[in-house]
This record gives structure tokens, sequence and C-alpha cells, in this order.
């Protein structure tokens, strides 16, 4: 199980909420408890927060996905509220260019959250460490008619706006604090300029529906559309772009490639409309700082390789994206 090196305690949250560090479970036990729910146990497995299992009942193959702890719960309350309110929203609207899995179960395990779904065989549209492109490219139209989708939609209540969100007037000042507490691990990588333009949307309050963790790894290959996964950071209270600055970030330092990167966010540039383009370059900027940071903690904690890190970074400065 992958184990932070850098300090976890930077992610305690107000009244010491921590919906990064897991606990590790009882496999054996967890097997037994999805047996007596009267599912056979094919695969299971602790991927960092949570526990994975392929599950198997009356001939269909399913996937269960159950957290390691109270408050990791909550996310996986959030991602079946997401899971539920999205689809349907899909089918109400016919839109076709992606798919959330259907939940069929939930409930607790061991006093942590559960819930069961359908199972996914297809590859995911990318990967990272290392970067594995696979079908990205080909879905970039989806992905961009995705987030327009989601761009437009009227709010949702999710649970993690209610439990974590509610009492927040300004989302970038939350960032700005977070990035300042990553910033104490980052002195070697010169972010003061970033974490300072920060500063200037401290009173920006445009917000929409985004998925929270919107990356090629959350994606799965599935014929003319792909499926979202792992909604656990769905709301409607994060600033307008956030989750394409979220992409462009990821496919740019995780994907390794630039080039699909610049694609995608000049498709997305395309499809706003003149009269809200500055807006969104704004906030699109402001949410890409603070991605930029999270990203550089993320690579010293994981494998130290800063090449794209650098080069967003210096794109960012020079204003070169968009």
């Amino acid at each position: 199980m992958f184990k932070d090196k850098l300090d976890n305690n930077k992610f305690v949250l107000d009244k010491g909420k921590n919906y990064r560090t897991p606990k590790q479970l009882n496999l054996v036990e967890v097997n037994e408890q999805i047996e007596n729910l009267g599912y056979k146990v094919i695969e299971i497995d602790q991927i960092f927060r949570n526990v994975h299992a392929k599950i198997e009942k009356n001939s269909q193959i399913y996937f269960l996905k159950l957290a390691t702890t109270r408050d990791i719960s909550e996310r996986i309350r959030n991602e079946i509220n997401w899971n539920l309110a999205i689809a349907s929203i899909l089918e109400t609207n016919s839109f076709k260019s992606f798919i959330v899995p259907k939940v069929y179960d939930f409930g607790e395990i061991m006093g942590n959250t559960f819930y069961i779904c359908d199972f996914y065989k297809n590859n995911f549209l990318a990967l990272k460490s290392p970067a594995r492109l696979f079908s990205l490219k080909k879905y970039i139209p989806n992905i961009v008619d995705t987030n327009i989708f989601l761009l437009n939609l009227p709010k949702i209540n999710f649970l993690r706006d209610q439990l974590e969100f509610f009492h927040k007037t300004s989302m970038f000042r939350e960032f700005y604090n977070m990035d300042l507490k990553l910033i104490s691990d980052l002195s070697e990588c010169e972010l003061g300029d970033l974490l300072e333009f920060e500063k200037n949307y401290f009173n920006e309050f445009k917000t929409c529906v985004n998925h929270g963790d919107f990356v090629p790894w959350h994606m799965i290959e599935n014929g003319r559309n792909f499926v979202l996964i792992d909604g656990e950071h769905g709301s409607s209270r994060l600033p307008l772009g956030y989750d394409i600055a979220y992409f462009y970030h990821r496919v740019f330092t995780g994907a390794e490639s630039p080039e699909i990167a610049d694609t995608y966010i000049y498709l997305i540039y395309d499809r706003i409309h003149k009269k809200q383009r500055d807006t969104f370059r704004k906030y699109f900027y402001g949410c890409l700082a603070n991605r930029i940071i999270s990203g550089y903690w993320h690579c010293k904690n994981e494998d130290g390789k800063f090449d794209f890190h650098k080069l967003i970074k210096e794109r960012f400065i020079k204003r070169e994206i968009l």
C-alpha cells in the first residue's frame, strides 16, 4: 500500500477531519463480510485509502469499493451521491459522451462505507508512473463535451458541499491556505510567485459542478463514450474551470503529454462563449496555480521527477498556456 513520505498532517482539516490517511484493514475479515452479503470474492486488495474488490453474484461480475476510515467513508458516500445524481441527469438529458457507474447497493462493512457497482474490464484512457497514453487522444472530444456539460449543470447539493464546504466563503482562500502548508516541504522549488498569484483570487466566487479528480486514469474506455469513475471529490462549490485545470495539469505532467494537454485546452476555449472567455481564462489560471503547487508536492512525495512540472510552471509564469 502506498504511504506518504512527506508530512501527511498537512491534510488534516477542520475538526480533525482527515480524508487522506488510510487505515490498513484485515482483508480476510473484509472478504468474510463481503461473502456474508451473498457475493463471491474473486480479487481483493487495499489501494491506498480504499479496498477494491472484484466480486460475483448470480454469474454477474461487480466492483466493490470500501473506505478504510470513518472520515474516508464521507468521501465514499459523496461518490455514491455523485454517481446517483449524475446518472439520473444523464438519463434525463440523453447525453452520450460519458457515463458514471451504476450503483446497485451500498452500506457499511466493519463500520466503513462501501458501495457496489458495475465492473469495467477495459483500459483507462491513460496511466501515470510510468506514463501510458492508451486511447486518451481519441477520447479528447468526449472529455471536452463532458466538461462543457458539467459547466452548464445547475448546482447539485452534494454531501461534500454540506459537510466540508458549507461554511467556506472562498475556495481560492482555502487553496492558498493548503498550498502554504505544502510549500513548507518545497523550499527548493521556488513556488512563491504562484502562491502570491493565488492571493488575487480570494474574492472570486463563480462555481460550477466539478468532478474534483478529473484525470484520465479515472476514465475507462467504453466504446463511443467513457466511464467516469471515482467521484469522491464531486462538488458544486469548487471554482469554475477547476476540473479543466486539473485535467490539463495531470495530462501535461502525469501523462507527460503537453501536446495533448494543449489540444485539449484550446478545444475547451473554442467552446466557451466569447463573452465568457476572459472570466474562464482568469479562473483557469487561478485553479492551475493551485494544481501546479499541489503537483510539485505529490511529485516530491512520489518519484521526484520534476521535468514536466518545471515546464508547466515556466509556461504558467510566462502566461503561454491560454
